[in-house]
């Protein structure tokens, strides 16, 4: 990892990579594309899941994976 950073041209670039790293480490995103689309299926057809459905499965993802609330919250977005 460190020999890949090294690579990296600026320290923005390379703090962008190390935040997703660890956003992937700490809340795959399988598993959060896997959650939405069991979640789209049911709604289908429909207006897609209320505001209120989005942020239940967001708490029950930062609990369940020990994570923020907002990182929990922007998985989610990323997958919409």
């Amino acid at each position: 990892m460190r020999r890949y950073l090294d690579a990296l041209p600026d320290q923005s670039r390379r703090e962008h990579v190390c935040d997703a790293f660890a956003a992937e480490l700490l809340l795959p995103h399988a598993a959060v594309l896997a959650t939405m689309a069991v979640l789209i299926q049911v709604h289908a057809g429909g207006p897609g899941p209320s505001d209120a459905t989005l942020d239940q499965l967001a708490r029950r993802m930062a609990s369940t994976y020990d994570v923020s609330l907002t990182a929990a919250r922007i998985s989610i977005a990323e997958c919409l």
